[in-house]
């Protein structure tokens, strides 16, 4: 039994480890992400709406019981409604994409690479762009990249 185990403090296991809390925090921080928007929307249409932290909690709260309902309640219907609304993020993607593209704006490629501005109010430009880019980042490679193995090795880059 003991040679089935991993090493308590090998490499292998710290990766297992730290990617099991970057999905944690990946599925926790999609329904956060879910409360805040809708804090957002209802700012957007009361102006005199304040953020009491409360709120966040009871929204994150709801956010993780629709999704628990939807998936324990709507197992069958499920692989269906995920071929739908996939159907209906391509066709809204490009619905916004679209417009934004024809309607943007236009830059110099010497603007678009070069151009960095700290409007966040950080100590300095470096940081800045660094914060900045976390919030994109995470949406389109994931919160674990980091972590995932070397394909040449099976071991954690990091």
């Amino acid at each position: 039994m003991l040679k089935l185990m991993a090493r308590p403090c090998g490499p292998l296991t710290v990766h297992s480890w730290t990617s099991t809390m970057a999905w944690q925090a990946g599925n926790a921080l999609g329904v956060f992400l879910v409360g805040t928007l809708v804090q957002s929307i209802i700012s957007i249409h009361d102006p005199s709406y304040a953020f009491p932290p409360w709120q966040a909690t009871v929204l994150v709260i709801g956010a993780v019981g629709i999704a628990y309902v939807g998936n324990v309640f709507g197992a069958r219907i499920l692989p269906y409604w995920q071929n739908t609304v996939f159907a209906i993020h391509v066709m809204a993607y490009f619905a916004f994409i679209i417009p934004i593209w024809v309607n943007a704006p236009r830059a110099s490629s010497r603007q678009v690479w070069t151009g960095f501005s700290n409007s966040g109010g950080w100590s300095n430009l470096g940081l800045s762009v660094m914060i900045g880019q976390l919030s994109g980042i995470f949406t389109q490679v994931g919160i674990d990249t980091v972590e995932l193995p070397n394909p040449e090795t099976g071991l954690s880059e990091s």
